[in-house]
């Protein structure tokens, strides 16, 4: 940012005082405070417009905000589709950065058993614990094809776990935020846990019944015992309930 002021200055076009000849500003210090004036006037529009061109140009995913140099972990602000811009957490360590983070557990600190629309809004701490929620993760993965899923689940058994698939993504509220799960890439799993589960809605203990009406109409009763005795609370809650590390998106 300071570069980028800098910049502004060095070509900024300063409009010429509308004096003939130079002020002596010992002589004349209203006249002068009053171009003093008018010049940071100028400059400070100038400043402005800037700032406002800068606001307008935002990075669709850490992806692109690594491929720009932007390479420090943390907090930035991004906008997928041009619908409007939120926080989200940039991890720019793991696997070659550029993962855009939807989950974080690490120490029990934030409450998981939610309600539909607290997973839908999200909630939590991008620098703690957190969960991104639905509608930015749908934004985030609507071309589904050019993201990656990785889920950290830390050591098991002496052994890292973090089954990756080659593409991912979710549908829309009205979609019930169906998961689109690609290939498991990534074998240090045993068994792969979402690729059976692709073409699954989202569900929270709330609305169990309502999520499962097509499993519940199919006679799938194994399924619908599996997730209302809490194996699963549909996709992505069965990650959240043995409490992995981050989950993160990134763009192929």
């Amino acid at each position: 940012a300071p570069l980028l002021v800098l910049a502004l200055f060095a070509n900024y076009q300063i409009i010429p005082s509308t004096s003939a000849a130079p002020i002596d500003c010992q002589k004349n210090t209203a006249v002068c405070s009053e171009e003093i004036i008018k010049e940071l006037t100028q400059v400070r529009f100038g400043i402005k417009i800037l700032t406002e061109n800068i606001t307008l140009v935002r990075s669709k995913n850490c992806a692109e905000l690594y491929k720009s140099g932007r390479r420090i972990s943390g907090v930035y602000t991004i906008d997928p589709d041009g619908s409007g811009a939120f926080d989200v957490y940039c991890d720019h360590t793991t696997a070659g950065g550029g993962w855009t983070v939807m989950q974080k557990r690490m120490d029990g600190s934030v409450d998981f058993n939610r309600t539909w629309n607290e997973y839908k809004q999200g909630f939590g701490n991008l620098v703690g614990e957190f969960w991104l929620g639905l509608d930015k993760i749908n934004r985030l993965t609507r071309d589904k094809t050019k993201n990656k899923l990785r889920v950290d689940l830390g050591v098991i058994n002496g052994k890292t776990v973090r089954p990756e698939y080659g593409w991912f993504g979710i549908g829309n509220e009205t979609a019930e935020y169906q998961l689109y799960i690609g290939n498991f890439i990534n074998a240090t799993v045993s068994p792969d846990s979402l690729s059976p589960r692709g073409d699954f809605v989202f569900g929270t203990w709330e609305i169990p019944l309502v999520v499962l009406k097509k499993e519940v109409e199919a006679g799938d009763m194994a399924t619908v015992a599996d997730v209302l005795f809490g194996q699963i609370s549909m996709v992505f809650i069965r990650v959240v309930d043995i409490k992995p590390g981050p989950i993160f998106t990134g763009e192929d």
